[in-house]
């Protein structure tokens, strides 16, 4: 049931986030691209054990309510290197900044060796700041939500940035 369920191509049933992928107990769900280069899950039925986690993590089938903001902020960083570095008023190098100030982890999407963008979990500051910027394409989380559970399951701060389906993939 399950089998047949991830094994899908089709872009409207899929962010590729990969949540599923990291929370299959049994590493039964591995992301493969499609022709155009965008991920989606492929499980190996001999590992897949139908426990459902790979559904209920989903956020594409299991969508947070929506709320309208109760308020709205505007935000300039006072940094003008951070400034002209970034977009949207710098408000990710602002937090990401106070994060590792505070002993804490960023995870952000950056443009690896092969200019491929990954996502990564770093506590220092040059990696952080490679991930200031759009970057306009969808960005691997590899094996990154992982990482920020362990993270949080040894009480450390992390902030994550990432697109909306990543942040409801998290």
């Amino acid at each position: 049931m399950l089998t047949s369920y991830l094994t899908t191509s089709n872009p409207t049933q899929c962010y590729g986030c990969r949540a599923c992928e990291q929370v299959c107990p049994k590493n039964a769900i591995f992301m493969k691209p499609n022709s155009e280069g965008f991920l989606y899950p492929v499980v190996d039925a001999m590992k897949c054990i139908d426990c459902g986690l790979c559904y209920k993590t989903c956020p594409y089938d299991n969508n947070a309510q929506m709320q309208m903001p109760l308020q709205a902020f505007a935000f300039q960083y006072n940094d003008e290197e951070r400034l002209v570095s970034s977009s949207s008023g710098a408000a990710f190098p602002a937090i990401a900044d106070y994060v590792l100030s505070q002993g804490g982890y960023v995870a952000g999407c950056i443009f690896n060796d092969r200019i491929e963008a990954v996502h990564v979990v770093t506590n220092d500051i040059v990696t952080v700041k490679k991930m200031s910027g759009s970057k306009y394409v969808q960005s691997d989380v590899q094996r990154v939500y992982s990482e920020v559970k362990h993270l949080l399951d040894i009480d450390k701060f992390v902030l994550f940035s990432g697109t909306p389906c990543q942040v409801a993939g998290l």
